[in-house]
């Protein structure tokens, strides 16, 4: 039956649709590779003039993605027309996930050139033990080519780059270092090959079907190539087998690195004929796909080039398929019959063929507008969920199945994601993530072996994807802004066997649209995605309060730079830094409300000698005897750190952590440097000091004056405020989940680190652990004059007092009584335009930690605000968030915010 479930995730309540969550599925399997391997590397340097060396000492081969381990050996030396043959030996075994890279040097009339070769090209891998290099003197233009040592060598080479090789016949461009022009055709015949399909992602005045685009084509595989001047380029053609082969252009440009594979184009699937009958084409289309049976492939790539948008790709279990695209199928030789008549029958009766997909033991679903066929071993339950959201015109968009395939199954339709109560938790809590951020679910993907992918328009997350799928998903989203239509796993957790395809480009946001306008918005008409790459910044979490309510929330980014899928979600953890001062200065005035202090009380730091704080004579010596809390709260009781420190000094995870007396003094295991002091300069309430001595004496009183000191304060006023992701505790990291906390980030020389994760005894200054949703929840209860949710958190005239309303107009307020300098600072809060005409008051604090910038906005006026929590280097994040505010102020109306 189908249900509403309201799930706790991350201490986020969501409701969504689906039936009853059960505990996750988990299967995973690892790959034991073969102990050794022994490579044998060969080549020949076929040039006139110049030496060439090999630098296998540099060289290096990436045994899992991401890792580069060195080959070994020395330096082979080669003089014209001398071949070589090396033997490597790599300890941690041979197979399909290899690739090389080799470092060569020319030295050519004393000048010396250097090239980096991949073998074989930037999207393929190898399985061969033997790799034949060919004529490397080709990577140097500085190098003359040989005259042959034999004039018969000229026609039949024993050996070369294209030995062996019938080049006759089709020829499509797979894959480049420029995608547009990928999708050509050529038909090859003697030494030239012509033009036959030109994709129209291509550029029209350059490309045309019956131009040569390759001349002179040679036995040694030496030839020339048009390019988009107009102009021909000398350039070298490898072998990769029998059906691909590797050009390399001598040209330093976009394009000069492509690979061709023999057409096997299945005609009878998408002819011309149908697709002029058909009449609706879809230009621009885009496809990759590693593992796949050659079939499958190369039909998928068929439907590309016929620009016939693709509905659906499914693999059985037994690798048996089916491609739908244009509303025609081409089926694999022993797809299954009866599921192959469903599809049939549905498309005779003139219906769009939504679904199909495959389960384990026989199961397949095939769903048709608002009809449904499936095996019999297929549960009623989902054949109900599935006519339900039929019945709520939701059209069915994507079904898995998992290894569980009674209640492991997924679907979506309109956006929305329903599913049966083995799904894996995982996935559950992406589906939240997504609709949260009011992102509409179209794809859901789950792998045999249980990774799986979730795309919601241009976001995406997953799990146990293979490093190559990840990153083509980021490069159609960041690079190449396209609008991911389907991603099909047919491998185990990690294996490379998978397809990905793009109907379409990502359309430019609607102007109602005003999430997706503000991500597309950034500087240079940047996307959201573009500018965190720019700058460096590896996580991001927003949330947007309109009506006094969170409208969105999004997450960007990885918690983790080193740990692909580690996804930051709405409800990920950051480090706020010295936005635990504002929420600290309303736990205080919480007292102040009680009556359980006075805000303006002299002395009341008097009361604390002996114990939380020192003696009463040190306290004098601090002036403690004129300060009150207003003083503290506003930064202005004349107090400091030694040496102007922050005063939050970061302490490693299991430490031993400081009181607060010898924080004040400054004894170990806390430095000199943090202990408290008096400013001789600065008269009590002349001047703004902002200082964490004066948040660690706030701290203090709470401590003292609250039931259950300084933590249990603020746990009431975060539990109030339904923060329930959130905690000033120091011994949070006991208490968090680890993967729901993002790691600060910091940049240097170009490279990436990741932070320590650090406690901070002066809780008050900077120990608050929040979520962006959390942290919201504050900015509408300031935005409602300290209601929230019904219930009275602070006193309206609290409130005023605390962001500095009540001193508007002739009656000075308790920050300007506390410290007459007309600053920002108010009551632990900064605030600007009190009491503008314009609905232009902004209430507003922000935190920089090793690794973190934050911010939080209230707009009380206009009954919205904005919550921004990133990682990154302290510049480079800066940056980033001045953009996100231009970005926002442009799509909301808002004013300019501080």
């Amino acid at each position: 039956m189908s249900k509403v479930i309201c799930l706790v995730l991350f201490g986020l309540l969501v409701c969504l649709s689906g039936t009853s969550v059960a505990s996750p599925n988990s299967a995973s399997t690892d790959d034991i590779e073969p102990i050794g391997c022994d490579v044998t590397i060969r080549g020949v340097h076929g040039g006139a003039t110049g030496t060439i060396e090999l630098q296998l000492g540099e060289s290096d081969v990436r045994n899992r993605v991401g890792w580069w381990t060195t080959i070994g050996g020395g330096i082979v030396s080669l003089e014209t027309r001398q071949s070589f043959s090396e033997v490597v030996s790599l300890d941690f075994g041979c197979n399909a996930h290899r690739r090389y890279r080799f470092y060569f040097e020319a030295n050519v009339d004393g000048t010396r050139y250097q090239y980096m070769y991949y073998f074989p090209n930037e999207n393929d891998f190898t399985q061969q033990t033997v790799i034949d290099l060919g004529d490397v003197s080709r990577f140097f233009d500085a190098i003359e080519p040989a005259p042959p040592a034999d004039p018969s060598d000229q026609d039949t080479p024993a050996s070369g780059p294209i030995s062996g090789i019938d080049l006759q016949g089709e020829w499509i461009r797979r894959d480049s270092n420029h995608d547009p022009n990928d999708g050509m055709r050529i038909e090859v015949t003697n030494d030239e090959a012509v033009l036959t399909f030109v994709p129209e992602t291509a550029s029209s005045a350059h490309w045309h079907v019956g131009e040569v685009l390759w001349q002179e084509i040679g036995s040694d595989g030496v030839m020339r190539v048009l390019g988009s001047n107009d102009q021909y380029f000398d350039a070298q053609m490898t072998a990769e087998g029998q059906n691909r082969i590797h050009i390399d252009i001598h040209y330093n440009g976009a394009g000069n690195d492509q690979s061709w594979e023999r057409s096997t184009r299945i005609a009878a699937c998408w002819p011309e004929s149908y697709m002029e009958e058909y009449g609706q084409r879809t230009p621009g289309m885009w496809a990759r796909a590693i593992g796949l049976q050659a079939a499958a492939r190369d039909s998928l790539y068929a439907a590309r080039d016929a620009q016939a948008a693709i509905q659906t790709f499914a693999i059985s279990p037994t690798d048996e398929w089916v491609i739908v695209a244009a509303n025609k199928p081409c089926y694999s030789s022993g797809f299954p019959s009866a599921a192959r008549a469903a599809i049939d029958g549905f498309i005779a009766q003139g219906r769009q063929i939504d679904v199909v997909a495959f389960g384990p033991g026989g199961r397949w679903v095939v769903v048709a507008d608002d009809l449904i066929r499936r095996t019999e071993n297929v549960s009623v339950e989902i054949r109900d969920e599935i006519r339900r959201a039929q019945e709520q015109d939701r059209r069915l968009t994507s079904f898995a199945f998992s290894d569980d395939p009674d209640g492991g199954w997924i679907f979506t339709a309109g956006g929305v994601a329903y599913w049966g109560d083995e799904v894996n938790v995982d996935i559950r809590m992406a589906v939240a993530a997504a609709l949260q951020g009011n992102r509409p679910i179209h794809e859901i993907s789950i792998g045999p072996g249980g990774a799986w992918a979730l795309i919601a328009e241009d976001w995406y997350a997953s799990r146990g994807l293979p490093g190559s799928l990840l990153e083509q998903l980021d490069r159609y989203r960041t690079d190449e802004g396209r609008r991911i239509s389907h991603v099909v796993l047919a491998g185990d957790e990690g294996e490379e066997k998978w397809a990905l395809f793009s109907n379409q480009a990502e359309p430019r946001p609607d102007p109602t649209d005003l999430i997706n306008v503000f991500e597309h918005g950034l500087s240079g008409d940047s996307t959201i995605y573009q500018k965190m790459r720019e700058r460096q910044i590896t996580g991001l979490s927003i949330a947007v309060v309109r009506n006094n309510e969170v409208e969105w929330a999004r997450g960007y980014g990885l918690r983790e730079f080193d740990i692909p899928e580690s996804f930051v979600y709405p409800s990920t953890v950051f480090d706020a830094a010295s936005i635990s001062k504002p929420l600290t200065g309303a736990a205080a005035l919480r007292l102040v409300d009680d009556r359980d202090i006075e805000l303006t009380e002299v002395g009341i730091l008097m009361d604390l000698a002996g114990d939380e704080l020192p003696s009463a004579n040190a306290l004098r010596a601090l002036r403690a005897d004129s300060i009150h809390l207003a003083h503290l709260m506003r930064h202005c009781a004349g107090i400091d750190n030694q040496k102007g420190v922050s005063g939050a000094e970061g302490f490693l995870l299991q430490a031993h952590l400081p009181t607060l007396s010898e924080m004040f003094l400054g004894q170990a295991p806390a430095r000199l440097e943090n202990s408290i002091v008096r400013v001789d300069s600065v008269r009590v309430g002349e001047d703004n000091d902002y200082s964490g001595a004066n948040s660690l004496l706030i701290q203090s009183i709470i401590e003292h004056y609250a039931d259950g000191g300084y933590d249990g304060q603020m746990g009431r006023l975060l539990d109030d405020l339904n923060m329930r992701s959130s905690t000033y505790r120091t011994d949070f990291w006991e208490r968090m989940l680890r993967e729901r906390f993002a790691h600060g980030h910091t940049t240097f020389l170009n490279t990436i680190n990741k932070t320590l994760v650090r406690v901070y005894p002066n809780q008050a200054a900077a120990n608050l652990r929040t979520t962006a949703t959390d942290l919201a929840q504050f900015v509408i209860m300031l935005n409602q004059d300290g209601m929230y949710d019904g219930r009275i958190i602070l006193q309206a005239q609290t409130v005023d007092q605390f962001v500095g309303r009540d001193g508007i107009g002739p009656q000075m307020g308790v920050a300007e009584a506390a410290c007459a300098e007309n600053v920002a600072m108010q009551l632990h809060i900064n605030s600007w335009n009190l009491g503008s005409m314009s609905n232009d008051e902004i209430v507003y604090h922000g935190g920089l930690h090793n690794g973190y910038r934050t911010y939080m906005y209230s707009l009380p006026q206009r009954e919205e605000g904005v919550v921004i929590l990133s990682t990154g280097e302290a510049a480079d994040a800066a940056a980033f968030s001045t953009e996100i505010r231009d970005a926002l102020e442009s799509t909301y109306g808002w004013p300019t915010l501080w």
